[in-house]
């Protein structure tokens, strides 16, 4: 398109509708998403950052709180993940929450990864917390008890067995 003489300026300007690039007057163009922004500079329409990736009101922003992941590769926002997954950005999804040795423990409740209870410890080799209790009882009080963490005597009409570690009943017709 040629150039206009525009009077009150005192120049040649594009004509309504046309923008100047590179010496040149060009139909302007109307962006829309997924590029929304307009480069008056090149007369192309970009994509909002990576930083800030969503187009509302105008300008570019984050992703609303009830879809905080967004994914480049479809340029969308996402769900959250759900308990015990965490948004990975180097793939862009959904990761299972690995834990350490000083948090071992998932609670799929919360998602967080937490520490044995106390009186416990990490067994890496079984992956699971046991009772760090490695001496033995006093004879008054031969069992322990994993719960409370503590020695205590065995219930009323139970013997304490040295074989298994447990408290166990009587056999029928015999009494302490």
């Amino acid at each position: 398109m040629n150039f206009v003489w525009n009077d009150s300026l005192k120049q040649c300007i594009c004509p309504t509708g046309f923008v100047l690039v590179s010496g040149n007057c060009n139909a302007k163009v109307v962006c829309t998403d997924p590029t929304p922004i307009y480069n008056s500079f090149a007369n192309t329409c970009d994509q909002c950052p990576l930083e800030n990736p969503v187009y509302t009101n105008g300008k570019c922003g984050q992703c609303p709180a009830d879809r905080p992941n967004f994914s480049p590769k479809i340029r969308q926002c996402l769900q959250p993940c759900p308990v015990a997954y965490a948004w990975n950005t180097t793939t862009y999804r959904c990761d299972m929450i690995v834990c350490n040795s000083s948090k071992p423990v998932m609670n799929f409740k919360t998602g967080q990864c937490e520490a044995c209870p106390a009186g416990f410890i990490w067994v890496a080799t079984e992956k699971t917390c046991k009772s760090h209790f490695t001496g033995q009882c006093p004879p008054d009080r031969p069992f322990y008890n994993s719960i409370t963490l503590a020695c205590q005597g065995c219930p009323a009409e139970t013997l304490f067995n040295n074989n298994t570690g447990l408290c166990e009943y009587c056999p029928v017709g015999q009494h302490l």
